[in-house]
């Protein structure tokens, strides 16, 4: 089915639940193809939070006019203007990645609290492995 957007949006608190800021990753710069390099401006900014509903970190971009964020680890946040877009991946099968661009992230409340642990998929809780 061909979708007339490029885009889906989604209800934010559905698809990943309470978000958790865990860590700034920088920024992306553009790519000039003529010189083969990186240049010095500003794609976007890179941000890695923990999905209570996910049960895995998610990296999130934001466009570059949005000033950088100097939250807390831990802190509960939520993105304004989620968008996801399914990325094929290459080879077999149809297995896609995800790339969550969002127009905001913002600070719930400024409260910090402990940041949940990542499930390690494939082991039991003792830590074994199944």
């Amino acid at each position: 089915m061909a979708l007339k957007h490029t885009a889906i949006f989604y209800d934010c608190e559905k698809t990943f639940g309470v978000l958790k800021f865990l860590s700034y990753e920088g920024v992306r710069n553009v790519f000039d193809n003529e010189k083969g390099e990186k240049t010095d401006e500003i794609k976007s900014r890179v941000y890695r939070l923990i999905s209570e509903r996910q049960g895995e970190v998610i990296e999130v971009t934001i466009p570059p006019e949005v000033a950088e964020k100097n939250l807390k680890k831990g802190a509960t946040v939520v993105l304004k203007g989620l968008n996801i877009l399914p990325i094929a991946k290459r080879g077999y099968g149809s297995d896609t990645n995800n790339y969550i661009q969002a127009e905001d992230l913002l600070e719930v409340g400024g409260a910090t609290q402990n940041v949940p642990p990542v499930p390690s998929f494939g082991k039991k809780e003792d830590g074994k492995k199944e």
